[in-house]
């Protein structure tokens, strides 16, 4: 049991740590830049190994620029735990179900995913709304068509935000992890922070398969514990994590690289080695979508959406 809401957390953690101009290549990217468009639709291929950054072929290159990131070139190896396929579209929340139970919505995130685990297990598939405000420290998921999404305890705060972003940037700030909706699995209590050290190293183009873009590449690293309790059992753990991530204006997120280590616990014997991780995700899709073919039926019930939504999840 341990070890399934072991995985189940550290992928929502993964989620959300979800996020060129003048003549010498200095490149400015503000938060308005990247910040989720109407009318656009993303997609995502992600895989999470067994082991470290190493181990999965990634490394962080050299600083400064100009550099080329080919991405199409990625071929993440090692033992892995997953993969998955998502895509994203950006759309307004005036014609979705429940928008009126989401006023202050200011757009409505629609996501599709396809995930596959080695960990036992069928594939599964599943979509949903997810509610947004922006905000000057990052989006804010207000609620979910999905009940089990979490949705986050407290507002980010303006200080935790890395914007405007430029060459030589660097940061740091701490973050409860109520901030990532980490305290919303069910039947499981989160607490605890995390210290966020980062700058941004690199620039350059990135080729992917969606086209190429103009980046810069961030490096962060993160540190700090993880308490939790599932009824009477409970535990403690440290958590130290490596992220690089390739940042566009034109799409924001186009690859990300990230390593997790999490444990030992002493108390907990399923868990009482250190647990190494890292998830590769990678732009595989960017494009214009007629958001009129995206909007449901206007029509139908919360409740014939819904039995749509579970219609579409299965097992295989």
């Amino acid at each position: 049991m341990y070890r399934k809401i072991y995985l189940k957390g550290t992928a929502i953690l993964w989620s959300v740590l979800i996020c060129v101009a003048s003549a010498w290549g200095q490149i400015t990217i503000t938060a308005e830049d990247v910040a989720p468009r109407i009318g656009t639709k993303t997609a995502y291929s992600m895989v999470m190994i067994m082991g470290s950054m190493q181990t999965a072929g990634i490394s962080i290159g050299e600083e400064g620029g100009p550099h080329a990131f080919d991405i199409t070139a990625w071929n993440p190896a090692g033992e892995t735990m997953s993969t998955s396929a998502m895509t994203n579209s950006i759309l307004p929340p005036n014609a979705v179900p429940m928008a009126a139970d989401f006023p202050d919505a200011d757009y409505v995130l629609y996501m599709e995913m396809r995930f596959s685990s080695t960990m036992g297990g069928p594939e599964e598939e599943s979509e949903y709304y997810l509610f947004m405000k922006r905000g000057p420290a990052g989006d804010v998921v207000l609620g979910s068509s999905d009940p089990n999404i979490p949705v986050p305890s407290s507002q980010p705060q303006e200080q935790t935000s890395i914007y405007p972003l430029t060459l030589g940037k660097k940061w740091e700030f701490t973050m409860p992890l109520s901030d990532l909706g980490m305290s919303a699995l069910e039947g499981m209590t989160m607490e605890g922070s995390l210290t966020t050290q980062g700058n941004a190293d690199a620039w350059g183009t990135a080729i992917t398969l969606a086209g190429n873009f103009e980046v810069l590449r961030t490096v962060q690293f993160l540190k700090g514990t993880m308490s939790f309790s599932v009824g009477s059992e409970g535990g403690e753990m440290p958590i130290l994590s490596e992220s690089i991530q390739w940042i566009a204006k034109e799409v924001g997120l186009v690859a990300s690289a990230q390593e997790i280590r999490m444990g030992p616990m002493v108390d907990v014997p399923e868990l009482s080695e250190e647990m190494v991780m890292t998830q590769v995700m990678w732009l595989t899709g960017f494009s214009e979508i007629d958001v009129e073919t995206m909007m449901p039926v206007q029509a139908a019930t919360w409740g014939q959406i819904k039995g749509t939504f579970r219609s579409r999840s299965f097992s295989r």
